[in-house]
């Protein structure tokens, strides 16, 4: 049994999206994305985002809520996750998604997106697999949603103002253990962070 009253969310939006997937795990470790009902997320939609794995190193990206659109000042629907790879092989984005469906598990992340115009905002990123028609684990879908960190005096004004995203960095990140274990851990920028593994397990 996975508590998920465990998991140190900032915001309430990414605890109820985490109690939602558990909802729907029955007696399986990961839930069939076919169970997934998107009306029951309705309040969630602008902040869902949804990959499949289409091969060993490439994800497609099946899912981009408005409000992430909005942020980032462009739609990646239908992207492949692979052009955003970094010169020494797939981002630590990238291994994230790769590692909660080889594990499987769960991960939660906070980064700092930067904007043209100036701002600086932090995202809570919480992401949960899903399996496919056969079992097997295929998709993630995860929760990107502004953390309250980022609600100051300075940047109320100008999130809502922001041309596009020009950089983000990962500040927090820890792989959520859904009772199969935890992968090797992300170092993923180059001054290192250090990741803290959540055991759900117990």
């Amino acid at each position: 049994h996975i508590a998920m009253d465990g998991i140190n969310f900032d915001r309430k939006e990414s605890a109820s999206f985490a109690e939602y997937w558990h909802s729907l795990r029955k007696d399986e470790l990961v839930p069939a994305k076919s169970q997934l009902d998107l009306g029951q997320l309705k309040h969630h939609l602008p902040y869902i985002m949804m990959f499949e794995r289409i091969s060993d190193t490439s994800f497609l990206i099946r899912l981009v809520g408005t409000e992430i659109v909005r942020r980032r000042g462009k739609d990646t629907t239908g992207h492949k996750l692979e052009l955003y790879s970094s010169a020494d092989g797939a981002s630590p984005f990238q291994r994230n998604l790769m590692a909660a469906l080889d594990c499987p598990c769960g991960f939660l992340t906070i980064s700092i997106e930067e904007y043209t115009k100036g701002a600086r905002s932090f995202i809570e990123l919480s992401g949960f697999p899903f399996a496919d028609s056969e079992g097997v684990p295929r998709f993630v879908v995860a929760l990107a949603i502004e953390s309250s960190r980022s609600f100051s005096r300075q940047n109320k004004s100008l999130l809502v103002s922001q041309e596009r995203t020009t950089r983000q960095e990962w500040e927090f990140h820890q792989f959520i253990d859904i009772g199969a274990g935890l992968p090797e851990p992300i170092i993923p920028t180059k001054e290192g962070i250090t990741p803290v593994y959540q055991d759900l397990t117990r």
